[in-house]
């Protein structure tokens, strides 16, 4: 929550605020402001959340610290889309859809490797430049090549 939600004088930036909570909780896979034993207290603490400086990649730190900045400095959903971490690279416009089902073999021969939960969030989080915290709690999962 904003910290300006407790001062009951907010508007629609307590939204941009949220958007970089859920953005730093998926990066880090820690809950903001866990260092905290009660909500009072964030407010309190007056400053960022632990979690923001767990992030290593430049990019994204820089675009949450826009979205927890303070009221005043923080910017509308309109400014924000144009910041270039919402921006998409060029090569996502040589993607194209699949013309038929010959396309998929080779996705669906990625598809059919068993991995494990695991590996995937070591996958992503070390593409978000998170280095995974020792004691996270994963399943295995296997994925059936006739699904």
């Amino acid at each position: 929550m904003a910290p300006e939600v407790y001062a009951e004088e907010y508007n629609e930036l307590v939204d941009i605020y949220s958007f970089g909570m859920c953005i730093l909780e998926m990066v880090t896979f820690a809950y903001p402001y866990s260092e905290c034993n009660h909500p009072a207290q964030i407010h309190k603490k007056g400053k960022k959340p632990d979690a923001l400086y767990k992030v290593k990649d430049p990019e994204v730190r820089q675009f949450v610290e826009k979205c927890l900045a303070t009221v005043s400095h923080r910017l509308s959903a309109r400014e924000l889309l144009n910041d270039p971490f919402l921006q998409i690279d060029d090569w996502i416009s040589d993607l194209r859809p699949l013309d038929s089902y010959k396309d998929y073999d080779g996705l669906g021969l990625m598809l059919r490797q068993p991995r494990s939960n695991s590996s995937l969030v070591d996958e992503y989080s070390n593409y978000l430049g998170y280095e995974q915290e020792n004691g996270m709690d994963c399943h295995s999962v296997e994925y059936d090549a006739n699904e």
